[in-house]
């Protein structure tokens, strides 16, 4: 008699764990998804709120011997903000420009904002822009002119220099530009 009822309950009960096992299974496995997506939907929220930037324009406007192969190269960037915030810490911003030397080596120099590169004007439609200083910030849609100027030693002029500007939000864009007087 005893193993009529100690049977059916060992049963249920192995039923009743089976059951919970498979529910615990089941929650941790849909966390884990949740949890993925959650993710996923954050960073793809984080990437929209990049402020992009793309060189719109460069060009170096001269390039000038000063002697013992060391020139001094002129350019302009038109920097356009594509993100939904403004750029307005400039000192916060890099320009760096990378040149070729006569032996074909790369070289990199870092510009300081305020001794060699300056935002002139902010383009706010095709032929209307104002002064940086008025306002002194390249808002969303808009494009910053860039002007600025570097000195160079051994630079292979035959070659082409690359402008890479870094927002403060921490997004880069460049571009690769040649001299032709």
């Amino acid at each position: 008699m005893p193993s009529e009822v100690v049977l059916p309950g060992a049963v249920v009960t192995l039923v009743f764990l089976i059951a919970a096992s498979l529910f615990i299974g089941t929650l941790t496995y849909s966390a884990t998804l949740l949890h993925g997506s959650l993710k996923d939907y954050v960073e793809s929220l984080a990437r929209s709120r990049l402020n992009r930037i793309t060189i719109a324009n460069a060009t170096i406007v001269g390039v000038r011997n000063v002697g013992n192969g060391i020139y001094e190269v002129e350019f302009e960037v038109s920097v356009y903000n594509e993100g939904p915030d403004p750029i307005y810490a400039m000192n916060k911003c890099d320009l760096i420009a990378q040149y070729y030397t006569t032996a074909g080596e790369m070289k990199v120099t870092k510009l300081e904002y305020g001794i060699s590169w300056n935002v002139e004007k902010v383009v706010l439609a095709e032929n209307y822009f104002i002064p940086f200083t008025s306002r002194p910030a390249i808002g969303p849609g808009e494009v910053g002119v860039i002007r600025g100027a570097f000195t160079a030693s051994d630079m292979d002029v035959e070659k082409p220099v690359k402008i890479v500007f870094t927002s403060q939000y921490g997004f880069t864009a460049a571009r690769w530009v040649i001299y032709g007087p």
